[in-house]
């Protein structure tokens, strides 16, 4: 019995270890971070992905470009701005979490289209079909999580001083006993420059 109670006092020690109040304080930042750069991930790597193989290697020459182009501009480049944010949002910036949440909704909102879209081609592909949706899941819950965020975030003005106040040094003060010796120490040449050098401003 009192083997078991150690443990069980060992274990709820370990828990309360684990998981502190500032992680629980700080847990939708750390899911903002942790969704920003999963998804950026994926972004860039459907978005490679899909330059390569609808762009670069499609048959139809003439296609290419715009196939190319749509890789870039919906997944590519945002990715990229995940990524880039991601790592902005360790430094608890609130800029990078609007930005995100910006790039958010514009893929969310193509997602939302090319939902849509499936409806109107025929025949209908389930597989695009259940990808857009998953992927207005995801924007949607990453914009969920950043604007959970915000408030643990800080402003920029907060974290960048341009004007700080440099700290004051104590300067220790000479004793006329100092002063007189490094006079002494000064040698004949700098005494004669003072000397001409206050003969001009008598002048």
């Amino acid at each position: 019995m009192s083997r078991s109670s150690a443990a069980g006092n060992l274990l709820s020690m370990c828990a309360a270890d684990a998981s502190p109040q500032g992680d629980d304080r700080d847990r939708p930042l750390t899911l903002a971070i942790r969704s920003t750069r999963l998804l950026g991930l994926a972004s860039v790597g459907y978005g490679i992905f899909f330059v390569f193989a609808y762009g670069y290697f499609n048959r139809y020459e003439r296609y290419r470009p715009h196939f190319m182009l749509m890789g870039m501009a919906l997944w590519v480049v945002p990715g990229v701005f995940f990524l880039v944010n991601s790592y902005r949002l360790e430094q608890r910036s609130r800029a990078a979490a609007a930005w995100s949440i910006v790039f958010a909704v514009f893929q969310g909102l193509c997602a939302l289209g090319l939902f849509a879209l499936q409806f109107v081609l025929t025949p209908i592909s389930p597989i695009p079909l259940v990808l857009s949706f998953l992927w207005l899941i995801a924007m949607l819950q990453l914009i969920l999580h950043l604007k959970r965020s915000v408030p643990l975030l800080s402003i920029d003005a907060e974290r960048r001083h341009g004007f700080d106040v440099a700290v004051t040094q104590r300067v220790v003060p000479l004793e006329d006993d100092d002063v007189a010796s490094e006079a002494g120490h000064a040698g004949p040449n700098q005494g004669s420059e003072r000397h001409l050098i206050d003969s001009d401003r008598g002048k």
